[in-house]
């Protein structure tokens, strides 16, 4: 037999559940108050300031009037108003005279001393300059191979015409006034100079252009310079004709002789023809629409 073995207690499979322990509240969180007991009370609302009165401003004393002005500033006032009339006629005449030498009907106001192209010797330039008055406005420029020391100037043969004449006459020779009348009549006129070979004729020739009767308007100039006298000749001269409207030129070598057509339409309302050799004392015509 074998031998009895010793009685085992055995531990049951299930233990009973484990009893934790209370946790203890530290006495110092037990005896706090609650959480709204913490918060301090609001202060009592502060009363609104009370403004301090003001006190008004004192009223500004009134300054003390200008005091009557004395005999000598009345004196230096009327001097004043004096000088200041008498500067203001001085300006008013200036401006006067100035608008009179730049007036385009003054053939020697303001024009240019140099023609508007080179001129080779023995060449001679016209620039006829139609008013709308009928009044033509001429410059003309010369320069001569040789020098020259005199210059005659006179109307044109113009049959029907008795009323020509040619004023406000400069005559320039190398920058130098020549001497002479400032009008040409049917006498004619000479001005001398110190011997020059460029030389200014500016004019302004009345009684030359004719209006029409039947055509509103229309004009004829029977001539567009006045007839020149030195020597020697020139070989070429140009002439052009500008105004309100140029509708063409003709030309005529003799006084009695029927002109013919001539020249052309250079552009900018102007016509120009072009005469050399025995042709350069042509009287040129141009006709017109003075509008």
């Amino acid at each position: 037999m074998s031998p009895k073995k010793p009685y085992q207690r055995r531990l049951p499979t299930v233990l009973p559940p484990v009893q934790l322990p209370t946790p203890r509240v530290a006495p110092e969180l037990e005896s706090l108050p609650p959480e709204a007991d913490l918060l301090p009370e609001p202060a009592p609302p502060l009363a609104p300031p009370v403004a301090a009165p003001r006190e008004p401003k004192p009223k500004p004393m009134p300054k003390p009037g200008p005091e009557p002005a004395g005999p000598r500033e009345r004196r230096d006032k009327v001097v004043l108003i004096a000088v200041a009339w008498l500067v203001g006629i001085g300006v008013l005449a200036y401006a006067l005279l100035a608008g009179l030498r730049d007036d385009p009907a003054d053939p020697g106001a303001g024009g240019p001393a140099d023609p508007p192209r080179a001129l080779a010797p023995a060449e001679a330039y016209v620039d006829t300059r139609v008013l709308p008055a009928g009044d033509l406005v001429v410059r003309q420029w010369i320069r001569a191979r040789e020098p020259l020391t005199a210059l005659g100037l006179e109307l044109p043969d113009l049959p029907g015409a008795d009323d020509v004449s040619a004023d406000q006459v400069e005559v320039v020779a190398d920058g130098v006034v020549a001497a002479g009348p400032d009008r040409v009549t049917a006498a004619g006129a000479t001005y001398t100079f110190e011997e020059s070979t460029t030389v200014l004729v500016a004019y302004r020739l009345e009684g030359v252009v004719q209006v029409s009767d039947s055509v509103a308007g229309r004009a004829l100039a029977l001539a567009t310079a006045l007839d020149t006298a030195y020597a020697p000749k020139v070989e070429r001269e140009t002439r052009v004709v500008h105004g309100p409207e140029v509708l063409s030129l003709a030309c005529s070598s003799q006084s009695d002789e029927s002109p013919e057509p001539c020249g052309r339409d250079s552009g900018d309302g102007q016509w120009q023809v072009d005469l050399s050799g025995d042709r350069v004392d042509d009287r040129v015509l141009a006709q017109l629409n003075l509008g």
